[in-house]
């Protein structure tokens, strides 16, 4: 099996899985912008299953309604990512040019005035076996660094990934598509780590200690502010730069690689290159006899001084499982680096191939339902992942990839093309916004919930709306589930046949509630 090799898998978890395992044991390694990656080349693979397509392995952190709301995002077509995107994905952020929007949004692109969807749909209905149903996501006219500038910024942080599809009807007679994409951080070794049971060890002390990624506990902080103790493991060696960042509190001196990830006050990240003297940081308190204490808004730690160093340091990381930061030097909390390749991207596409093949079907009911090819120039991990990749690799060797038969969309005769889908998921995404902001709008994003169901019937959307209602109601800020939440939640989730795959990724959430948990048994 070389690089231009097609990899033929059934789903996304056969895909990650074996795509990990390529790269670990065939790529190549080298430096990179954000450290040392290791790479493969022109790798291809294909799906055969686009039903089953949510991730759910074990050992690889994955929020499943972040999955969902990305989706739901893309295709309503907005570039926003204030609100529940934020809520859901905290780093979103720290990839835009403005804080307020990510200017590289697929959905933006592909349901802008040019209807590149509905033109490559419209293609296949006046000709099924067409070589012109085509679309673009990377643009010249955004993404060149003339355009970049252009648009009021020196550089961008929100280049897209994925740049060219097209979809085709084979010799079976089935709809396929596939995308091409161009490509799919740490503290020193030095750094004294907060243990759960007290005292520090060092970054350093903890490779030493547990050379073979054990677990022992740290301190971490929850997404509601609350410090605990959380399960981490894999102290290692990432990587060794020639400049980084040394960041000084009142208490500590911390050195980062400029990419690395720091928690500030209000819980949201920021990379060490653009933390600036007066930034409020989230501190470290010491937990005492309790197992929890939750901070005050007068609890935080002020950035003194930042400074760029030129000089040669080792750099290493923890992995903290299901908080994905940990506490140092007794002050503040810093982000522990991820791995992975692109799942969401892929989810979003498949859906994309879905939708087509039912709108195409309308007219052609003859062709079937084909796979979804991927192509990355450059498909990669970085280094100081590895051990999460090994890890991931090792507690899945055993799963026997076996197809599920799965449901398809439904949509309902009267949507015939993706800006009448875009309209109803832009309505959906802006009444999940409103209801997240406010629980007032609970009545109004079930009524959105009912003329969904009518318009759409019962697909992938439709189930995909109603876990978010769930998920809003159990886990945003405030407080917002009642009796009547539930019962209504849970009387229409009846409605459903949940797709397996996607129960699988609800059970592996801890942010499901426990009545849906026991719809899914």
């Amino acid at each position: 099996m070389s690089e231009m090799d097609l990899q033929q898998y059934q789903d996304i978890n056969e895909a990650t899985y074996k795509t990990l395992k390529f790269i670990n044991e065939k790529g190549f390694t080298r430096g990179s912008r954000n450290g040392e990656a290791t790479f493969v080349n022109n790798y291809q693979f294909s799906i055969d299953n686009i039903k089953d397509r949510y991730l759910h392995l074990k050992g690889r952190t994955s929020n499943i309604y972040a999955q969902l709301m990305e989706l739901l995002w893309v295709l309503s077509g907005t570039t926003s990512i204030e609100g529940l995107f934020t809520f859901l994905l905290p780093r979103a952020p720290d990839y835009s040019d403005d804080g307020k929007t990510w200017r590289g949004g697929y959905g933006a692109r592909l349901f802008n005035k040019y209807k590149q969807l509905d033109n490559a749909l419209e293609q296949l209905l006046n000709d099924p076996y067409t070589r012109q149903a085509v679309f673009n996501i990377w643009s010249h006219e955004k993404d060149t660094k003339v355009a970049v500038n252009e648009q009021g910024f020196e550089f961008t942080k929100d280049t897209p990934c994925s740049n060219f599809g097209w979809f085709w009807v084979d010799k079976d007679n089935k709809l396929n598509m596939k995308m091409h994409m161009r490509s799919n951080d740490c503290i020193a070794m030095d750094t004294e780590i907060n243990l759960a049971l007290g005292g520090t060890k060092t970054l350093k002390q903890l490779c030493e200690e547990y050379p073979n990624g054990e677990s022992f506990w740290v301190i971490a902080s929850s997404e509601d502010g609350v410090l605990c103790p959380a399960l981490a493991h894999s102290p290692r060696y990432s990587t060794t730069a020639d400049r980084y960042v040394k960041i000084t509190t009142g208490k500590s001196v911390v050195k980062a690689t400029e990419e690395h990830l720091f928690m500030l006050r209000d819980g949201t990240y920021i990379e060490a290159k653009n933390l600036k003297a007066g930034d409020k940081l989230m501190p470290y308190l010491e937990l005492g006899d309790n197992d929890q204490v939750k901070l005050k808004k007068s609890n935080f730690v002020k950035v003194v001084s930042v400074e760029i160093v030129e000089e040669r340091l080792d750099f290493g990381d923890i992995t903290v499982d299901g908080f994905n930061n940990f506490a140092i030097n007794s002050d503040i909390i810093v982000h522990n680096c991820l791995f992975g390749m692109s799942h969401i991207n892929i989810l979003e596409f498949t859906a994309l191939l879905e939708i087509m093949h039912t709108l195409v079907k309308q007219k052609h009911p003859d062709i079937q339902l084909g796979k979804y090819y991927h192509n990355v120039i450059n498909m990669h991990f970085y280094e100081n992942t590895r051990a999460q990749v090994e890890r991931v690799l090792s507690e899945n060797k055993n799963t026997n990839f076996e197809r599920q038969d799965l449901e398809s969309y439904n949509l309902v005769e009267n949507v015939k093309s993706f800006s009448q889908v875009q309209e109803i998921c832009s309505n959906i995404y802006e009444s999940l916004n409103k209801y997240y902001k406010s629980s007032d709008e609970f009545n109004n994003v079930v009524h959105s919930y009912i003329s969904l169901r009518e318009r759409l019937g019962d697909c992938l959307l439709t189930q995909s709306f109603l876990l978010l209602i769930s998920f809003i109601s159990e886990n945003s800020n405030s407080n917002r589930l009642f009796d009547i939440e539930e019962e209504i939640i849970s009387n229409n989730l009846s409605y459903h046949k949940i797709n397996p795959s996607l129960a699988e990724s609800l059970r592996m959430s801890k942010k499901t509630p426990q009545y849906i948990l026991d719809y899914i048994k």
